[in-house]
Formats: C-alpha cells, structure tokens, sequence
C-alpha cells in the first residue's frame, strides 16, 4: 500500500506541476483515510481518494486566495 500512497502523491505533483510538501501530504493523507472510513471504503480505495484529496485541497486554497483578493481589490478607501 505504500507504493500505492508514493505514486497517489506523485501523481498529483505531476498534474499540479510542484512538489507538495511533507507536511501538508501527511494532513491530507490522514483526512483521506479517514474520509475512506466514515465511507466504509475498503482500504484499496485510499491510493485514488489519496491523490483526488490532494488536487482538491490546492485548488480550494487557490479559490480561496483568489476571493481575498477580490475582496481585498474591492474595498472601500476609508480615509485613515
């Protein structure tokens, strides 16, 4: 299963174009398998769970750093 997790990550690195940090694979790894559990998914799931979870949690802070600056552009100048 580990070789499974290894390419999962690779994967995702490759159809993101960056290396993910450590750090942050190993949160998503944990939230991916615990999402596999809640699901009741068998553990053979957590390769394909593993490398969509990935994708999905830059592209939420991606959306997210998007809208602030959106919001950040559309403040109103409030004379200090």
């Amino acid at each position: 299963m580990d070789g499974e997790i290894r390419e999962a990550r690779a994967l995702a690195e490759k159809r993101l174009g960056f290396e993910i940090p450590d750090e942050v694979a190993e949160e998503v790894l944990q939230y991916a398998d615990r999402k596999r559990r809640l699901n009741n998914k068998p553990e053979s799931y957590l390769p394909l769970l593993y490398e969509n979870e990935l994708r999905d949690h830059f592209m939420r802070l991606a959306i997210t750093a998007r809208g602030e600056m959106n919001r950040v552009r559309n403040l109103q100048k409030v004379p200090v």
